[in-house]
């Protein structure tokens, strides 16, 4: 991949999908860049602490203060995000996982959060699983990210998110963050990320661990979740091999 001759003149844009590093990758920015003028959030984390400091939102400035942006992040971001810094040569990446532990990691999340903000007990994995979408990384990355509303099979959510990933700079992976990681902090001029956030068991308690038998089902229900994690880990791991 070729590295930013200047990486100040290239706009980095990194869209989001649940459990799939984000709170480390917003850590790392928030250190070593400028949070809400070099480092843009758009998520619930960056709206709210907008809102504290009393800042315009980032897409209602003037487009002089929204040049400032190296790296804007986030769920909101989509592949249309750059237009609100027009001129810049602009970079997408977005990062993957495993279906059954990207699945298992956003219960146990979800269960911590809902109890530590509202005192809403947890509830058991199955009554919570039921209400999870089939192929929802593909969803995120059809429906959200490339904002295709128009209906259609999973096998063509699958094909259509191909296409969308093929099109960005940078397809990362959970199982190879800290390769992949390394490419996008490398362009950005930062250092390389060492700190994981979130984790599972340390930052929150693993109500529901991964054994071998649940991962074979969450598999099995998300196949295309899981040829697409497959397909994408495989060359992240030919790519720093």
């Amino acid at each position: 991949m070729n590295k930013s001759a200047d990486p100040r003149q290239v706009l980095h844009l990194v869209g989001h999908i649940p459990k799939t590093g984000g709170q480390s990758l917003r850590h790392h920015f928030v250190q070593h860049l400028t949070f809400h003028e070099t480092a843009i959030h758009l998520g619930p984390v960056g709206r709210i602490a907008e809102q504290d400091l009393g800042l315009t939102p980032f897409e209602e400035r003037s487009v002089a203060d929204r040049q400032r942006a190296r790296v804007i992040f986030g769920h909101e971001v989509t592949l249309d995000t750059h237009r609100l810094v027009p001129e810049r040569t602009h970079r997408y990446s977005i990062f993957l996982r495993s279906p059954a532990s990207r699945l298992v990691s956003l219960y146990n999340f979800r269960m911590h959060n809902d109890l530590e903000r509202s005192g809403t007990p947890p509830v058991p994995f199955d009554v919570w699983y039921g209400g999870q979408s089939r192929n929802g990384m593909c969803r995120k990355i059809v429906r959200h990210f490339g904002g295709i509303r128009s209906k259609m099979s999973d096998s063509a959510l699958y094909d259509t998110s191909m296409q969308l990933l093929e099109r960005i700079w940078l397809v990362g992976h959970l199982e190879a963050f800290d390769s992949d990681t390394r490419i996008l902090m490398d362009d950005l001029g930062l250092p390389p990320l060492t700190l994981i956030a979130n984790v599972t068991g340390r930052d929150f308690p693993e109500r529901v661990p991964l054994t071998p038998g649940l991962k074979e089902r969450l598999d099995s229900d998300h196949p295309y979740d899981k040829r697409l994690s497959d397909e994408w880990l495989a060359r992240s791991r030919a790519r720093a091999s």
